[in-house]
């Protein structure tokens, strides 16, 4: 009976090692669709019009931009995201752009985005 309390014990034991060894907020939120990963879509709305933002999880983005009264261009490329810095690949140019992302806001290169 003691070798059977013993052994249930040992069980529970690993078991709960297990568990709380098995869990790390910090990386769920940064993975694909996380809190803090830009993939998703993101939204500013200003003065100058309407942009949106469409990130994949395979490196691909859709940019579209609707300036005030007017048609809306749409862009497409590749894009790297190293926190906190954004590198776009478009028709064979790259260009960087500083990003902050704190939940559902995107701030980069100064305008607020939120993500839709």
């Amino acid at each position: 009976m003691k070798t059977l309390k013993t052994i249930i014990a040992c069980l529970i034991m690993a078991l709960s090692c297990a568990t709380f060894v098995g869990c790390d907020k910090e990386k769920d939120s940064d993975s694909n669709g996380g809190s803090n990963s830009i993939v998703g879509t993101w939204r500013y709305s200003g003065g100058d019009g309407e942009e949106i933002y469409v990130f994949k999880s395979n490196g691909t983005y859709e940019n579209r931009y609707t300036p005030r009264a007017y048609e809306t261009y749409v862009y497409y490329g590749t894009y790297q995201y190293q926190p906190p810095y954004l590198t776009f690949h478009e028709d064979g140019d790259s260009w960087v752009v500083s990003v902050s992302i704190n939940g559902n806001t995107m701030t980069m290169d100064g305008d607020v985005y939120y993500r839709q």
